[in-house]
């Protein structure tokens, strides 16, 4: 290949900031190969045209959002991340698909949650954009809304209204986790969604190669995440939700995957991530006492 700065005009694409570079960099550096491109004059013009124009609407989505609860950096940044785990971990077995489903992952749930965007992607933009593998691995990720809490709850005490949104999330995060108990359960709910949508649309195989490549996105950003969670200036109970579902059904799904460094590195970030809910909680009673 040719030398980083010369791979499509790479030197231009300084204005998007060195989240970008070193993801693009860290791609050129894994020599990634890719099923669906045959020769190597076809991944250099696809994978580069395709992931430009990607990381560039990814920029154009997010701009101006920032990660509050994790690094305080720029959201796109978080994307790129969680793409360079996904190569990282999926290595001679990534696919296009997959690595724009990382960059996107957030699309649909962060930017329609988060009131400063001005932009709102659904399932038919990434659709129409990307298609459909990468929008129905968008959407797979994807977590429903908790509802609004009725009028009549408003009129209550704010304890209690905190006490029933904490209720709904949790019940909502068991249902959403429970597709991913393991790889076989992640194909089989995969495949029920591909055929209520479109019918058939994807063969097996397809399906369960966008299967594992939905459970690489959804760990790697579960290990991101955890790595970035700030020890103070963060919901501690919050903590806790994401700490118990990732105990109860990710380990289990990394496991299933058969990738020893991903499921090793992710029993990591939950230790040290239950060690942090513990001091802190701790420090919280510490206070208290006194």
């Amino acid at each position: 290949m040719q030398d980083n700065g010369e791979i499509y005009g790479m030197n231009s694409l300084s204005i998007y900031g060195d989240a970008f570079l070193d993801f693009l960099r860290d791609c050129i550096q894994n020599n990634i190969s890719f099923k669906k491109l045959q020769s190597d004059d076809d991944l250099e013009f696809y994978f580069f045209e395709k992931i430009f124009q990607v990381c560039q609407k990814t920029e154009e989505n997010f701009q101006g959002l920032t990660r509050l609860t994790g690094e305080y950096r720029e959201y796109h940044s978080h994307l790129y991340e969680v793409a360079k785990l996904y190569i990282l971990y999926a290595g001679k077995y990534a696919t296009i698909s997959g690595l724009i489903i990382a960059l996107r992952h957030d699309d649909i749930e962060d930017l329609h949650k988060d009131t400063k965007s001005m932009k709102k992607v659904n399932f038919l933009d990434i659709l129409r954009e990307d298609g459909y593998e990468v929008a129905l691995g968008v959407n797979f990720l994807t977590k429903q809304k908790v509802p609004h809490i009725d009028e009549s709850r408003k009129k209550s005490k704010i304890n209690d209204i905190k006490s029933v949104r904490l209720e709904q999330k949790f019940s909502r995060d068991e249902m959403y986790y429970k597709d991913f108990y393991d790889i076989k359960t992640l194909i089989e709910k995969l495949t029920q969604q591909s055929n209520k949508n479109l019918g058939e649309m994807l063969s097996s195989e397809q399906l369960t190669q966008l299967a594992r490549d939905i459970a690489i996105v959804r760990i790697v950003d579960r290990i991101h995440n955890l790595r970035t969670m700030p020890e103070y200036r963060y919901d501690n109970e919050k903590r806790l939700r994401k700490l118990k579902n990732t105990d109860e059904f990710l380990l289990r799904l990394a496991q299933s995957l058969n990738i020893p460094e991903l499921y090793g590195d992710l029993v990591g970030v939950l230790i040290k991530g239950y060690e942090t809910y513990y001091r802190v909680k701790n420090n919280a009673n510490s206070q208290f006492l006194l």
